[in-house]
């Protein structure tokens, strides 16, 4: 009975044990083993091991794509060792299975890089002041200055400076290593021109320089060497002796400068040589060519007279190199005139009278025969023969002398002529005598009241009284010496 009772004690523990045991167990028969499934290798199973970084750039994101290209592991695999992409280099993540499914192991995934940004869609000033930058180095400093983002990752390339007459240029490019790609073409806007005011300082033309257009466009041209070939000549206007012409400067359009400069062209002042072309100084007998006494004043009032001034100061002229026979005349800087000439004159020392002759000229009418004078072109002393001169015939003619008439020139020659020497003889005789400043002339002769010398104090001719020595000085002067 008692072993009854303890077999159904067992049964009823047997029971209690079956009713504990999992549903994933099973029961075997004695004398069997318990196996454990293999796992399956992740990388069996997740082929796609790139993720585009432009999609999945963060764990979650990454771990979803790989889940959604491989349904199989969904739930199964986690995320660890994660770097993110960028526009440089490449971003990875290791994918690993969980512990408790049926994968194991890990698979390293490549996030690709990110696309670059274009250039263009950053740099959006395009262009830059020339007058600011106009290198590359300054160029490039522009850019990154208005475009902070590309700073240290953009480089120049085929630059071109501007110019005052055409833009330059630039290529701008991404450099390599960097987030950022393609290239921008920089427009480096022209220079500033330069206003022709601040380059021709000079802005008169002398007129008896240049008084047609093309010669003042040369005048200006050949001052201001910086604008040759970049002007031109507008408004011309030419220049009198009376007043000043004018002449609009104008840059040409396609060159580096600007504006336009007003010139003046002074007025034409006149070559004293032609002023004086036909000039001769006359005697107080309208002898042309001589003049009665070297006398300064007289010689400045004939030659005022002739140009119609009433002073030298007025005329702007100066009177220099006065000799025997000549004096130059010369223009000052502001004078109207220009340049200087050489005026000269024949000096009389003598006049020689005789009987008066029925003429219609009153000095021949009066007994005027002729001149003993200093030669302006041979510097010798001569005869002239005022009769021919003014009658067309000769002196013999008209009785020039009665009387004997002696001249004394110390170390030369004496002269005597008397009414019967032929008068055409004289100037060959007196042709050989030199003028020779401070030699002695010794005058005698019957009829002294005949032969005339110039009176300073009176300023008239007055006939000798007594034989009388004279000194030639270097001016052709004569002075008594007794």
């Amino acid at each position: 009975m008692k072993e009854k009772m303890k077999f159904k004690k067992m049964l009823a523990l047997v029971g209690s044990l079956a009713i504990v045991v999992p549903t994933s167990l099973t029961v075997v028969a004695c004398g069997s083993k318990e196996t454990e499934a293999p796992k399956t290798e992740l990388s069996e199973v997740v082929k796609t091991i790139e993720v585009d970084g432009n999609i999945a750039n963060d764990a979650v994101k990454v771990l979803e794509e790989i889940e959604a290209k491989n349904l199989e592991v969904k739930g199964a695999i986690e995320i660890n060792d994660f770097k993110a992409a960028t526009q440089i280099q490449n971003g990875s993540a290791v994918v690993r299975a969980k512990a408790n499914t049926k994968f194991t192991g890990e698979v390293i995934i490549t996030i690709k890089s990110l696309d670059k940004t274009e250039l263009s869609e950053v740099v959006k000033t395009i262009e830059v002041d020339g007058n600011i930058a106009n290198d590359a180095v300054k160029v490039l400093e522009e850019i990154e200055a208005k475009n902070l983002e590309v700073k240290g990752a953009i480089e120049i390339n085929d630059f071109k400076a501007a110019t005052q007459i055409q833009n330059g240029s630039a290529v701008v490019r991404a450099k390599a290593n960097t987030k950022f790609t393609g290239e921008v073409i920089i427009t480096i806007k022209s220079l500033d021109k330069t206003e022709l005011s601040d380059v021709i300082k000079n802005t008169e033309v002398d007129g008896n320089i240049a008084n047609d257009a093309a010669k003042v466009l040369e005048e200006i041209e050949a001052k201001n060497s910086e604008v040759n070939g970049a002007i031109e000549i507008n408004d011309f206007k030419a220049a009198t002796n009376l007043e000043n012409g004018s002449a609009i400067i104008s840059a040409k359009s396609n060159t580096k400068f600007t504006g336009k400069v007003n010139i003046i062209v002074t007025t034409i002042k006149l070559q004293l040589s032609e002023v004086f072309s036909n000039f001769k100084f006359t005697d107080e007998k309208n002898v042309q060519g001589f003049l009665d006494n070297n006398n300064l004043d007289s010689i400045t009032n004939k030659i005022l007279s002739h140009i119609g001034a009433s002073s030298l100061d007025e005329a702007g002229l100066s009177l220099e190199n006065h000799s025997s026979n000549s004096i130059l005349v010369k223009a000052k800087p502001d004078s109207k005139y220009r340049g200087d000439v050489k005026l000269t004159w024949n000096l009389k020392l003598f006049e020689i009278s005789g009987i008066g002759a029925n003429a219609s000229n009153v000095n021949i009418k009066n007994g005027l025969k002729g001149y003993i004078y200093l030669d302006s072109t041979t510097n010798k002393i001569k005869f002239f023969d005022v009769v021919k001169y003014f009658q067309k015939a000769s002196v013999q003619v008209h009785q020039n002398f009665i009387k004997y008439h002696t001249f004394n020139f110390s170390g030369q020659k004496d002269f005597t002529f008397n009414g019967r020497t032929w008068v055409d003889n004289l100037p060959n005789i007196f042709g050989s005598l030199e003028f020779i400043p401070g030699s002695k002339i010794t005058v005698d002769s019957p009829e002294l009241h005949r032969i005339l010398v110039f009176d300073k104090s009176t300023n008239k001719w007055q006939g000798l009284t007594k034989k009388t020595e004279f000194i030639l000085n270097e001016l052709g002067d004569l002075t008594k010496s007794n």
